[in-house]
């Protein structure tokens, strides 16, 4: 049995609100920020921002109380949805994406 990718998951979760992912991204490069400054960017991006990893991509679920920047991605080979913690990705973080509300 196949799992889903993380990128049929976010599809899905978009299209299930009617979300046209298609149009107006805005898209900002993550690739040669500290540590600090991507995490910063991910806390300051909207819920259901797509954070794009190396080989990987993940949704923005919001934050904890702790203001720590929380998301969802699905692991293919475990075929496990997975909820964590941005910083645990920092290191291969590529950009956020984010769309405008039409």
């Amino acid at each position: 049995k196949e799992g889903v990718d993380s990128s049929a998951m976010i599809q899905s979760v978009y299209r299930s609100m009617d979300v046209d992912i298609s149009k107006l991204p805005t898209f900002s490069t993550l690739k040669n920020l500290s540590d600090v400054e991507k995490l910063e960017e991910v806390r300051r991006a909207p819920t259901g921002a797509i954070i794009f990893l190396e080989g990987d991509s993940a949704l923005k679920l919001g934050q904890d109380a702790a203001s720590n920047p929380i998301v969802i991605y699905a692991d293919y080979l475990t075929r496990r949805v997975v909820v964590t913690e941005a910083k645990d990705f920092l290191d291969k973080m590529t950009e956020i994406v984010t769309f405008k509300e039409t």
